[in-house]
């Protein structure tokens, strides 16, 4: 039987990029099925793959721009990473699940446009073996916080930061607070977010500055406040009798009842993807979000985004919030 990994990924934009930099880091040998729809980007990851060589000697490649060619080529991965773009994600899903098997599943987020197409999801996805790459449940200073922070009564989160992108990355923060203490999001306050969407980063898409509040079932409430006028990003928050904690990711700090620690830095994606296939390769599960959890934590934050979306000049009639 032979040794090597088979590995689809599907979309090498800067992300697909960054998920097959990481695969470098595991310590398999994988053939790496590499999908995009567009030429111009498997000519970019072409080159990008070059560039990187040294770092990726475990990596064989193979390149399509046709589902149906790569659904073919293998008879079951061993895991498909899905790192494109959520516009149609269902559609797209709903392709790959009838053109190609696989052991596992790892999905990007956002997880959908729509509720509508979070209900297809939830019909077209396998019930085990999918997760969402909520990469902070696979960083070790975040599972020390959580071992701390399961054990606590969390009152309130507060992230703050600039340029936070609250229409994509929301689902992040969420998490990490369903992460901490098992409670589920049930209502979600959109009255602070800015009255007008703007144009994100990538072509096509929207983005969305001010805040939201997301209520849990326990009681805890969770702000995310996106404003030019903070100069980094910080998490804090309250629990038990009013001592406070604040987590600074970009300088790898944690302060808890005034008690600072240096605790290291956020890994990047291209550090972490091989790790986290080892993982789900050895011991077929992983830390990250199985997707049932992640997909009823996503619902009303979708909801909530969608009927802000629509309320405004540009969305109006939309049944999809453009998100990348």
């Amino acid at each position: 039987m032979s040794n090597i990994k088979n590995i689809a990924v599907i979309g090498c934009g800067q992300l697909g990029r960054r998920h097959i930099q990481g695969l470098g880091k595991s310590n398999k040998r994988i053939k790496v099925h590499v999908y995009d729809i567009s030429q111009e980007s498997l000519n970019i990851c072409k080159e990008f793959i070059l560039d990187i060589a040294e770092e990726i000697s475990n990596l064989d490649f193979v390149f399509f721009d046709d589902l149906k060619l790569i659904g073919s080529a293998v008879f079951k991965y061993d895991l498909i990473i899905v790192a494109s773009t959520a516009n149609q994600r269902s559609t797209q899903l709903g392709k790959m699940v009838s053109l190609m098997q696989s052991r596992h599943w790892l999905i990007e987020k956002p997880l959908s446009q729509s509720p509508k197409e979070l209900d297809e999801l939830n019909s077209l996805l396998p019930s085990k073996g999918v997760w969402i790459n909520h990469i902070r449940r696979f960083i070790v200073w975040h599972q020390n916080l959580q071992d701390i922070f399961c054990k606590k009564k969390i009152h309130e989160v507060v992230v703050t930061g600039p340029n936070i992108g609250i229409g994509c990355n929301v689902s992040h923060f969420v998490d990490l607070v369903n992460f901490w203490t098992s409670q589920m999001p049930v209502s979600v306050d959109v009255s602070g977010l800015n009255s007008e969407w703007h144009d994100s980063d990538r072509f096509g898409f929207k983005e969305i500055d001010g805040s939201i509040k997301i209520n849990f079932s326990d009681g805890l409430a969770l702000l995310i406040v996106s404003d030019n006028s903070f100069s980094n990003r910080i998490i804090k928050g309250t629990y038990d009798s009013n001592k406070t904690f604040a987590i600074d990711e970009n300088h790898g700090t944690i302060t808890i009842d005034g008690v600072k620690t240096q605790v290291g830095r956020m890994p990047f994606q291209s550090e972490l993807t091989g790790l986290v296939f080892d993982q789900i390769d050895q011991t077929d599960r992983s830390v990250l979000t199985p997707y049932p959890i992640a997909a009823d934590c996503y619902r009303p934050v979708i909801e909530a985004l969608l009927n802000h979306w629509t309320s405004t000049i540009d969305g109006a009639g939309n049944i999809n919030v453009p998100l990348t």
